[in-house]
């Protein structure tokens, strides 16, 4: 049976004795997309462990009992050591003027006493007792109204000082063992995210982690592995996914590590004798695992930069959808080749003078994998798109049926600093039903697709280049025949 007792402030030295010993134990944090998973080395019989900790197991070794208990900093325990022994001396001094006070009021009365009794004095020993008496009172009113006053003061400040400090215990989990072997396991609320910083302006791609604690946790880790797997999934999908074989070329040469960093224009290659990279990549039963081979302390929002450069190759696709947007598109074409799987995060991108955070990379990009992202919009891009000519027969030149003619222009101009390839995307209506015929007037420039195959599905692309400042314009121009006897209207589907 596991007990729980909650420890006061009087246990405090000790269970910092036992944290102090818990640094030394090798330990892994695993970082689920729903949990933290924490494995440590035992090194002590007494192991100290967040106080959110939950399913707490052992391996090779038996739980004995676990206390809740109140945790200070060393460096506060240390401070709180001196104040203690400063309020006992400020007690103790307090304690002795207190009594001094005591002894001078009790000599004061004496020659008070002396000197108003009915015995002869001659004037000298008078005027000396007078003398004494003064002299007497003078150090009391000094000790009473001065000292002692002044140590209370100072022995409050010190008072205010202890209690601050006890406000500042943390909550932990004291973890009495049978022997001090094994291994520790327990879960702790958290979680992690990658970001992905994409400086378009130089083509480079960096990746950061930041993890997501507790406030109160603070873990002196060995290792950290990350996964995009849930350590407990909410549904098991019974399907089963198809297993490719494929090959590709390797980046690195045998006995050789790359690293990669701003300032080089390619890699450098270092032996293999030197430190492991900071992030290797290991593939496990639950998917693709980053183990990040750096001790630290992991805290509630610490991030660590990871890559400064991860090779890739960036393709920029500029589009103009008229019918919808006022301002051009950018999409991000993300070749990975480097020897990393790049796995789902968010992707700051840096364009110019702008910063756009709010696209992410919602799959993993494998190595040699490519991953387009979505539509950014690119304001220097300017789109005016308006109806020039909307045109209706009259019915009796066509029968029963009615025609109607639309023509559009559009106007794109280009106030990006380079020139750049556009594809622009429209549509014309698709019938509905076989006694409503849609007709091409006039696409130009030409687009990519013929006539049948516009009529066919609806939608057509021209491709084209626009100068940096330059200014284009396309016509779409197109009728439809329908009875007479109905309205006719589009929407989208």
């Amino acid at each position: 049976m596991i007990k729980k007792k909650v420890f006061k402030i009087i246990s405090l030295v000790v269970s910092l004795k036992f944290f102090a010993l818990t640094s030394f134990c090798k330990t892994v944090i695993t970082f689920y997309k729903d949990a933290v998973y924490v494995t440590t080395d035992i090194k002590t019989n007494i192991v100290l462990i967040p106080y959110t900790s939950y399913e707490i197991s052992t391996k090779d070794n038996k739980i004995l009992e676990i206390i809740e208990t109140n945790v200070l900093q060393p460096p506060l325990i240390a401070e709180l050591n001196n104040i203690n022994k400063e309020i006992e001396d400020i007690t103790k001094k307090i304690k002795l003027l207190s009594s001094e006070v005591e002894k001078l009021k009790t000599s004061s009365e004496l020659i008070r006493s002396i000197l108003i009794s009915p015995y002869q004095k001659d004037i000298k020993t008078i005027n000396s007792m007078i003398e004494n008496f003064e002299s007497i009172q003078e150090k009391i009113f000094n000790l009473t109204n001065n000292t002692i006053p002044e140590l209370e003061k100072e022995k409050s400040k010190k008072i205010e000082r202890k209690k601050e400090i006890e406000n500042l215990q943390e909550k932990m989990k004291m973890i009495k063992l049978l022997n001090n072997v094994g291994k520790l396991y327990y879960k702790i609320p958290g979680k992690w995210e990658n970001t992905y910083s994409l400086d378009l302006n130089q083509e480079v791609l960096s990746l950061s982690v930041k993890f997501s604690l507790p406030k109160e946790v603070k873990i002196k880790s060995d290792k950290i592995v990350i996964t995009s797997a849930e350590m407990v999934p909410e549904i098991l999908d019974i399907s089963l996914k198809r297993l490719i074989g494929n090959v590709y070329k390797p980046i690195y040469k045998k006995g050789i590590i790359k690293t990669y960093s701003k300032l080089e224009e390619g890699p450098e290659e270092i032996e293999l004798d030197q430190p492991k990279p900071l992030l290797e990549e290991k593939t496990s039963d639950i998917g693709i695992l980053w183990e990040i081979n750096k001790e630290l302390i992991l805290e509630n929002e610490v991030e660590i930069k990871i890559f400064d450069k991860i090779p890739t190759k960036i393709e920029k696709k500029y589009y103009a959808i008229p019918s919808k947007y006022t301002s051009g598109i950018l999409t991000l074409g993300i070749s990975n080749t480097s020897d990393i799987s790049l796995i789902p995060g968010n992707l700051e991108v840096l364009y110019y003078d702008n910063k756009i955070d709010n696209i992410t990379i919602e799959k993993t990009i494998p190595k040699n994998g490519y991953f387009e992202t979505r539509g950014i919009p690119v304001k220097e891009i300017n789109i005016k798109r308006e109806l020039v000519e909307e045109r209706i027969e009259n019915p009796k030149f066509l029968g029963t049926n009615k025609r109607i003619s639309k023509t559009y222009k559009t106007s794109i101009i280009n106030n990006l600093p380079s020139n750049i390839k556009l594809s622009i995307l429209d549509r014309i209506p698709i019938p509905y039903e076989d006694k409503i015929k849609v007709e091409i007037n006039k696409v130009e420039p030409k687009p990519v697709e013929n006539n049948d195959k516009i009529k066919k599905e609806g939608l057509f692309s021209i491709e084209t280049t626009i100068e940096k400042g330059k200014e284009i314009n396309y016509i779409l121009s197109y009728s439809v025949e329908y009875p007479a006897d109905m309205y006719y209207y589009e929407y989208e589907r």
